[in-house]
């Protein structure tokens, strides 16, 4: 049995402000079919919101905040109880705010940051049934610049600091350019990236009874450090008429 809502609010507030509302809710209820299907059933609910609001100051300015709340909950139904038992939950929340400001046609510059906070209740974590909740949080901030030098080049340069409160402070940036001569476009940049563990990989520790050897460990690793990248391109294109050949 499955069924849910998920309208979707625009609100004009003022001429040059407006408001996005978008809340969703839904639930689950299955039956397996089979003997404890007759004394417990699984259930599952679904609450979330996401808001966003969209300030122009100008043509060339303009300022988004928005937000977003997404909850998950597993439950146990024991039908002649006529009660729930929580067996999971995942909470996010994520709050974020950007400013985009265009100088001259020329030069563009956007600003932003972000909160981002992952709850986990499961018993999944312990290999004893009993649930316990995890939970990690990001914080970001980053810029990026476009700049057209002259008609044929434009650079882009960009960084970004997240601080993570399992993994601390890292930093992360992007150079990249546009160079055209002639029937030519040569393209080519530098960026680093980052990637924290999730909440599962660190600490799920859980048998899995189902299997054709009997079952198997789930178990996640505490020691992992964070993924970080570092990327090189370069490419050529060329034009003319009806033919194009890019090389990267």
């Amino acid at each position: 049995t499955n069924y849910g809502i998920s309208p979707k609010i625009n609100i004009k507030i003022l001429p040059k402000v407006a408001l996005s509302l978008t809340p969703n809710y839904y639930f689950s209820e299955r039956n397996k079919g089979d003997e404890d299907s007759k004394r417990v059933l699984d259930r599952y609910y679904n609450y979330a919101l996401s808001a966003k609001t969209t300030i122009d100051f100008s043509e060339a300015q303009k300022l988004s905040v928005s937000g977003a709340f997404d909850r998950y909950d597993k439950f146990y139904y024991y039908k002649l109880l006529n009660e729930e038992e929580k067996n999971y939950e995942n909470s996010i929340w994520r709050g974020a705010a950007q400013y985009n400001l265009t100088i001259a046609q020329k030069h563009s510059i956007v600003a932003g940051t972000e909160m981002y906070s992952d709850e986990l209740l499961s018993f999944r974590f312990n290999n004893t049934k009993k649930a316990q909740k995890k939970s990690a949080e990001n914080y970001t901030f980053f810029t990026q610049q476009e700049w057209k030098l002259s008609p044929d080049f434009t650079l882009v340069t960009g960084g970004r600091i997240d601080y993570h409160s399992l993994f601390k402070t890292h930093l992360t940036y992007r150079l990249s350019g546009l160079l055209k001569v002639e029937n030519f476009s040569f393209r080519g940049g530098f960026s680093t990236g980052f990637r924290s563990p999730t909440i599962k990989e660190l600490f799920t520790n859980w048998f899995h009874p189902w299997g054709l050897a009997g079952g198997f460990q789930i178990m996640g690793n505490q020691h992992l450090k964070p993924e970080t990248s570092r990327n090189f391109n370069f490419s050529v294109d060329y034009d003319y008429k009806r033919l194009n050949v890019t090389a990267m």
